[in-house]
């Protein structure tokens, strides 16, 4: 992310995360259903993801297939951090 300021008004400049959802994604094949090796392949790397929020000690608490966006390369974003919480470390 970037922040562009003006005196006026603030522009952020985000990433593209894709516009259909896992949730989308999911409706549009047969049954609902993915092949295995993609459904591995979203798995491994929504948990790369968490382990990564995990290392910076950020607790996400909202996984639901509405909250990973799919673009057209089928690479995934975990989105909405409104729920999510940073923990302290013992």
């Amino acid at each position: 992310m970037e922040a562009v300021q003006t005196q006026t008004e603030i522009y952020l400049i985000l990433e593209y995360g894709g516009a259909n959802s896992l949730y989308n994604y999911l409706l549009s094949k047969p049954q609902h259903r993915m092949d295995e090796q993609e459904a591995k392949r979203f798995v491994l790397v929504i948990a790369e993801a968490l382990q990564y929020l995990h290392g910076l000690d950020i607790v996400h608490r909202d996984i639901k297939a509405e909250n990973i966006l799919i673009n057209r390369h089928k690479e995934i974003k975990l989105i909405d951090f409104g729920f999510s919480l940073r923990c302290a470390k013992n």
